[in-house]
């Protein structure tokens, strides 16, 4: 499966580093995290866009940090600067907000806080709310009510992206098997949890060879496939 590589708060130049060290190392999608400054975030786009490969995809997770009056204003800029897909950039309960964004076009709008549940997914789409569905599996009560979810953003057309939060091992091994049975997963999922560790415990081997890949192997083995490091 293929992963994305999350760039985590810090300086531009920093974060532009960090973006072109793991689209060298071979991970399709990096994603960006924004949402307190829209000028940071342009910024921050347009210098990322210019240091990865076009066929690396980016997106930035704006957290629910946009003002509902400069949001439009604000992602078509993004849209410009190269950012393909916008995460969550209103608060969670302004659906009409994220309507209006994914109307405007450009980047792709993505619903995160916004999906709790299975009620809010059918709200979304009934809202025409986002572009794609982030399904986190921890969040969402489990892989019984993610697999719901993701039947309805199939019956409507939407694709998803399986999120994280993140987790170790097991969890992030969920998501993996998750992504790799949804056809519409198009999104690349969150699965760097492991790797953001001194020593993963739960899935050593599976995890082992992510940061120089952009990939993770899934295993073979019984059920999620994980086996706990020796001591």
């Amino acid at each position: 499966m293929p992963t994305t590589w999350v760039v985590g708060l810090g300086s531009i130049a920093e974060s532009v580093e960090e973006a072109a060290r793991y689209a060298e190392y071979g991970f399709p999608h990096i994603k960006l995290k924004g949402g307190e400054d829209p000028e940071r975030d342009v910024e921050l786009v347009a210098a990322v866009r210019k240091s990865v490969p076009d066929s690396v995809s980016l997106s930035l997770d704006a957290n629910e940090g946009y003002a509902p009056g400069s949001a439009l204003r604000t992602v078509a800029r993004l849209a410009d600067a190269g950012l393909d897909l916008v995460e969550q950039p209103l608060p969670r309960w302004d659906l009409a907000g994220l309507a209006a964004l994914r109307a405007q076009g450009g980047a792709r709008v993505m619903a995160d806080e916004s999906l709790q549940s299975l009620h809010d997914a059918l709200e979304i789409v009934r809202r025409g709310a986002a572009d794609v569905l982030n399904i986190k599996i921890l969040k969402v009560g489990g892989l019984h009510r993610a697999r719901q979810i993701a039947a309805v953003a199939e019956a409507a057309g939407l694709a998803v992206k399986i999120g994280s939060m993140p987790e170790l091992g097991v969890a992030t091994l969920a998501a993996a098997h998750l992504s790799a049975a949804l056809p519409h997963a198009t999104v690349p999922p969150d699965l760097v949890g492991p790797l953001l560790v001194e020593q993963e415990p739960l899935a050593p081997e599976t995890f082992a060879a992510t940061s120089g890949t952009g990939h993770v192997q899934l295993p073979d083995l019984p059920g999620l496939g994980h086996r706990l490091a020796p001591l």
